[in-house]
């Protein structure tokens, strides 16, 4: 994910968050990268500590909030992520324009979650606590006046998922990369090495690792897919899949 020092530095306050859980409190990480998330995900030594969930506001969420909890905690808590709608009535904006324009406001990173992109508006999941400060002082999105308010309830705008049916000598993880994201054999199995593939949000660096049905494969820089469904066979002997994008 980061260079050592950083990952230290990143699993010593995750271990602070469990260890206060432990304790009796409730704690929430800040908006977690795939690779952080893949990084508490391995830390064996939170079991036994706390209980650690996830929370990016919908179960397709890329950047969530890590939430621990005592071991022993028996009861309902608030989500620990929000949501503001962003929207102008003329032109379009980007991601990045979005993205730039919150954090212009002197936000960090790790306060903000996912930014879903709709038609002339987007919803931005971020911590509670700075939903309000964004609502009063984001006025412009690049050079468009833009209007903000609060989502009673996080809005995933319908996106035109594309399926893909190919036939696979295996399920091994090189060749569904290679097939989900028209690349290389090759260059799959590169970029699996060298940290850039997470299954179901771990890390994955084995190229001859067996995908499952239902698995969903990210790739740095390329996007994300799911094996949605495994057929039967061809007269070669290769099994028919699809792969959701």
């Amino acid at each position: 994910m980061k260079d050592f020092d950083e990952e230290r530095l990143f699993s010593s306050r995750i271990k602070d968050l469990a260890r206060s859980a432990e304790k009796g409190n409730i704690c929430y990480s800040d908006f977690l990268t795939p690779a952080e998330r893949s990084l508490v995900l391995c830390m064996k030594e939170l079991a036994g500590i706390c209980r650690v969930s996830f929370d990016g506001g919908y179960p397709e969420a890329e950047r969530v909030r890590a939430k621990f909890l005592p071991i022993d905690f028996e009861y309902e808590v608030d989500s620990p992520v929000f949501a503001v709608e962003i929207s102008c009535r003329m032109g379009e904006f980007s991601h990045r324009e979005v993205l730039g324009s919150v954090l212009g406001l002197g936000i960090s990173r790790g306060k903000i979650g996912d930014i879903i992109m709709g038609d002339k508006k987007c919803t931005v999941i971020c911590d509670p606590g700075i939903a309000s400060y964004i609502i009063d002082n984001l006025k412009r999105v690049g050079r468009m006046g833009v209007k903000v308010k609060e989502c009673t309830e996080i809005n995933v705008f319908e996106t035109e998922n594309e399926t893909i049916t190919v036939s696979v000598a295996s399920l091994r993880l090189d060749i569904i990369v290679a097939e989900g994201f028209s690349i290389s054999r090759t260059l799959a199995a590169e970029m699996i090495r060298g940290g850039l593939c997470f299954v179901n949000w771990i890390k994955t660096e084995s190229p001859s690792n067996t995908v499952k049905l239902g698995d969903v494969i990210t790739l740095r820089g390329k996007g994300r897919v799911k094996l949605s469904n495994i057929g039967g066979q061809s007269r070669k002997g290769k099994t028919f899949i699809d792969l959701l994008k």
